[in-house]
C-alpha cells in the first residue's frame, strides 16, 4: 500500500479540496504576498500599460504543458535527485522574486545580500570551517566547482587536478574550460576513490589539487576524506571537496564528513538536500585570502556601501537574490541541526534507503548491488549474466514508468564489468558493462513507503522476461573462454572486440579458485596477464593455468596467450621463461615479420620476464630484449598487452612502486603518456591482431559457426 502521509488528508482551500501540504504552501504564499504588497504600498502603485490579453487561455495552456512532468514530489518518484522544494522555500523564493533583487551588489539587494552572508556562515559552521571562511551562493554545483577549480588553478598554476573515476563528470569538463590538466584515478568497486592510486598520482609532483566526494551522484559513495588528509601534508596538494549531493549529511556525523573541516574548499548544493528550488549551489573557502583573486573594478556598481559586495568575491555577476532569501528563510525554519530541523529529514531518507536495501537483499527476484552509504540504493534483477541484468533492468524501468494504474519511476546506472564482477562474481561477465536500477530516496516520505516500493519492483521484475537476443542462439559460434588472473588485469579491448563482433564469451577468474572448465567447450582460450610467472608453481592459480592450457593444447583447442598467458603457452610447449635482461615497461615498438596480423605497434608492455620460442614454433615478432610473438598450429603467444588500455596499465604502474624504485623510476605512469592518436592506433592494432587470429582459426577449420548471443 502506498502511503502519502499528510497528503492523504485534504482540507478546503479557496473553494477546492487540496492536500493539506498544498494548503500549508498556499497559506505561506498568501502570507508572504501580503508582505510584498504592503511593501509595494509604501512606494505607491504604478499603472502597467502592457497587460496581455487573453492571459487566462494562456495560463490554461501553460498548465496543460506543465502537466506532463513526472511527480518529483511524490514517493512514486524514486529515480533521480529530484524533489519539490519545501513550502517555506517556495514562499521565500516567490516573495523575493517579485522584488527581483540581484545579489551582485548591495545597491541591488539591500535585504537578500545580508541574508546570503548569513546563510554562507551557517553552511561554513555546518562543515566546521574557520570563522573567517569565505563563500557565496552560485546558480549550480557546476558553477561552484568551476570557481573552486579556478581558485585552485590560480593558487597552483601549471599543475594538474586529480579526481576519481566515480566523481561527477563536471570536474573533467570544467578543467577543460579552465585549460587545466586533469587526471582521473581508479575508484574501488563500491565507488570510493582509490587513495593508493591518488597518492601515486600525487607522488609525480605535478598535482596541485585532489578532488574528494562525500556522496557520489551515481552510487552515493563517500570518499575516505579523513584518510586523504595526509596527502595534503605529504605532497602539498589542495583538497577540494565536492559535497554537492552529500554535503548536508555532515549533520549526521561520520569521520569522512568531519574531516571536511580540514579541507581547502567545499561545494554544496542547497537545491538537493537543502530543500531549495533550482538553482542554488554554494562554494566555500577555508582561507579568506582567496578573495584577492576575485579583485576587479566595476565602474557602475559597488558605490552605495563600503561593506563588501558579493560580486567582489564571485565569478558570476548577476545572481538571483531570491535564492538567498529562500535559503535564509528555510534554514531559520529548519536549522542545520542533527536533532531538529534538517537533521531528522536527512535521517529519515537514510533510514528509508537502508530499509529498502534490506528488503532487496532478502528478495529472491532482486539483488542488492551495494549497501547504501547515504540515500541512494542500487540493485538489479537476480539473473545469471551481466547482459541479462542489463536488459531486464532497462525493461523493468520502462515498464514501471508506463504503468498507468500503478506507476513507479526509477533510474538506472551503468556499471563497468570490472566493478560489477568484483561485487557479484557469481554473475557471468559476458558484457563490458551492465545497467542496474538506482533509487534516490531523498524524500522523507519514502520512509513510510519502503514496503510498497520493494513489492512494486518485485512485481515488475516478475512480469519482465528476457528478450530473445539475451539468450544464446542455436547454432551460434562456441563462446571464447577468457582467463583473468587478477582483478586489475581485465580483458579490456579483447572484450570490446568480442562484443563488437557479436562473439559469445565467458570470463573466468583464476584468482578466485573457480573450477577449471573443459576447454573443448570453447572456441578458443584467451589467457591474460598476471603478477606471477609460470615458474611460480607455489601459487595454486599458476599450477591450474599450466594444467588448463596444457589440456587445451592436448585437445587442439586454440590458445591466445597474452603476456603471462603467452609465457604459460611457451612453457607448456617446451619453451622456457626467464628474467629479462631489461624490463619492458610502457610503450614499445616491435619488429614484426607479419605486420598485417601482428602490427609493429607501439604496444603497451609491463613485464620483467620473457619467454623463448618453444620447439616447433615460429618466432613472428621481437624487440632487442625479448621475443614478442610466436605461432604454433592454431596457437599464438605474445609478450605485450594488446588487450590493455592506458587506464589499465596505469593502475599496474601505481601498484608497482617497489620494482620501479629499484629501477630508479619515480612514477611509472609517466611511461604511459602519449597522444590520444597513439592510444587509438593501439586499439586499431589490437583489433587487427584479434581479427587475424580468428580468421586464421576459421580458415583452418578450428572455429565453426557464426557470431551470436553471449553465453
Amino acid at each position: 500500500m502506498l502511503v502519502v502521509g499528510v497528503g492523504e488528508n485534504r482540507v478546503r482551500c479557496r473553494g477546492r479540496r487540496v492536500p493539506d501540504s498544498a494548503a500549508f504552501r498556499r497559506v505561506l504564499i498568501d502570507r508572504v504576498l501580503s508582505g510584498v504588497e504592503d511593501w509595494e504600498a509604501r512606494w505607491g502603485t504604478t499603472m502597467s500599460t502592457h497587460l496581455p490579453e487573453d492571459v487566462e487561455t494562456l495560463l490554461d495552456e501553460y498548465a496543460a504543458r506543465m502537466s506532463v512532468n513526472l511527480p518529483f514530489y511524490h514517493p512514486r518518484y524514486a529515480g533521480q535527485m529530484l524533489k519539490a522544494p519545501h513550502p517555506v522555500a517556495v514562499a521565500g523564493y516567490l516573495a523575493a522574486m517579485i522584488i527581483n533583487p540581484n545579489n551582485h551588489a548591495l545597491d541591488a539587494s539591500q535585504a537578500t545580500s545580508p541574508m546570503e552572508f548569513e546563510v554562507v556562515r551557517m553552511l561554513a559552521d555546518m562543515f566546521g570551517l574557520p570563522d573567517q571562511a569565505l563563500g557565496h551562493l552560485t546558480s549550480s554545483g557546476t558553477i561552484a566547482n568551476l570557481e573552486a577549480l579556478w581558485v585552485a588553478r590560480e593558487l597552483r598554476p601549471d599543475t594538474a587536478v586529480v579526481y576519481s573515476e566515480g566523481a561527477h563528470y563536471t570536474h573533467g569538463r570544467m578543467c577543460q574550460v579552465l585549460g587545466v590538466r586533469s587526471r582521473a584515478v581508479p575508484a574501488y568497486p563500491d565507488g570510493r576513490i582509490d587513495l593508493d592510486a591518488a597518492e601515486a598520482a600525487c607522488r609525480r609532483g605535478d598535482v596541485g589539487t585532489l578532488v574528494l566526494t562525500p556522496g557520489t551522484t551515481g552510487l552515493g559513495a563517500v570518499d575516505d576524506i579523513h584518510e586523504a588528509i595526509t596527502l595534503r601534508e605529504r605532497y602539498g596538494v589542495r583538497l577540494h571537496v565536492d559535497a554537492a549531493y552529500g554535503g548536508f549529511f555532515v549533520l549526521l556525523g561520520g569521520p569522512a564528513f568531519e574531516a571536511i573541516a580540514l579541507c581547502d574548499s567545499v561545494v554544496v548544493d542547497p537545491h538537493k538536500h537543502g530543500l531549495q528550488p533550482y538553482g542554488c549551489g554554494a562554494v566555500l573557502f577555508a582561507d579568506p585570502s582567496v578573495a584577492r583573486l576575485y579583485r576587479h573594478d566595476s565602474p557602475y556598481t559597488y558605490f552605495t556601501s563600503d561593506e563588501p559586495h558579493l560580486g567582489e568575491i564571485s565569478l558570476e555577476c548577476s545572481r538571483a537574490g531570491a535564492a538567498a532569501g529562500a535559503l535564509w528563510l528555510t534554514l531559520r525554519a529548519l536549522p542545520l541541526r542533527r536533532d531538529r530541523g534538517l537533521g531528522p529529514i536527512l535521517d529519515a531518507c537514510r533510514r528509508a534507503a537502508r530499509s529498502f536495501a534490506a528488503r532487496v537483499d532478502a528478495s529472491e527476484t532482486m539483488t542488492l548491488h551495494l549497501e547504501p552509504a547515504l540515500d541512494i540504493v542500487t540493485y538489479f534483477p537476480s539473473l545469471t549474466s551481466m547482459r541479462a541484468v542489463d536488459s531486464v533492468s532497462d525493461a523493468l524501468l520502462h515498464s514501471g514508468m508506463k504503468d498507468e494504474e500503478d506507476p513507479i519511476f526509477l533510474s538506472s546506472l551503468r556499471v563497468g564489468a570490472g566493478a560489477f564482477a568484483a561485487l557479484h562474481p557469481g554473475v557471468d561477465r559476458d558484457a563490458q558493462s551492465a545497467r542496474v536500477l538506482r533509487s534516490v530516496l531523498m524524500k522523507p516520505e519514502h520512509e513510510h513507503n519502503v514496503a510498497w516500493l520493494a513489492e512494486r519492483v518485485e512485481t515488475l521484475a516478475d512480469g519482465v522476461t528476457l528478450r530473445p537476443g539475451d539468450r544464446p542462439e542455436a547454432g551460434s559460434m562456441k563462446p571464447v573462454l577468457i582467463r583473468q588472473h587478477e582483478e586489475m588485469t581485465p580483458p579490456g579491448l579483447l572484450v570490446e572486440w568480442l562484443e563488437e563482433g557479436g562473439i559469445p564469451y565467458k570470463v573466468q577468474h583464476s584468482y578466485k579458485g573457480e573450477a577449471l572448465p573443459d576447454p573443448s567447450d570453447y572456441a578458443f582460450v584467451a589467457s591474460l596477464g598476471s603478477p606471477y610467472g609460470p615458474n611460480d608453481t607455489h601459487e595454486p592459480s599458476v599450477v591450474d593455468e599450466l594444467g588448463l592450457i596444457g589440456d587445451a593444447v592436448e585437445k587442439d583447442v586454440p590458445v591466445l596467450g597474452l603476456c603471462f598467458g603467452g609465457e604459460v603457452l611457451s612453457a607448456v610447449l617446451g619453451g622456457t621463461v626467464e628474467r629479462a635482461p631489461k624490463a619492458e615497461l610502457g610503450w614499445r615498438e616491435i619488429q614484426t615479420d607479419d605486420p598485417d596480423a601482428i602490427p609493429a605497434g607501439p604496444w603497451l608492455e609491463w613485464h620483467y620476464e620473457r619467454f623463448t620460442t618453444p620447439p616447433g614454433a615460429v618466432e613472428v615478432a621481437r624487440t632487442a630484449d625479448a621475443v614478442q610473438a610466436f605461432r604454433i598450429g592454431p596457437h599464438l603467444g605474445v609478450q605485450f598487452h594488446p588487450e590493455s588500455t592506458v587506464e589499465i596499465v596505469a593502475h599496474w604502474a601505481g601498484m608497482d612502486t617497489e620494482n620501479l624504485a629499484e629501477l630508479g623510476i619515480e612514477d611509472g605512469r609517466a611511461l604511459l603518456d602519449v597522444a590520444p592518436e597513439t592510444e587509438e592506433a593501439a586499439r586499431e592494432g589490437a583489433f587487427r591482431l584479434f581479427d587475424a587470429f580468428l580468421e586464421g582459426l576459421r580458415e583452418s577449420g578450428k572455429v565453426a559457426g557464426r557470431a551470436g548471443g553471449k553465453e
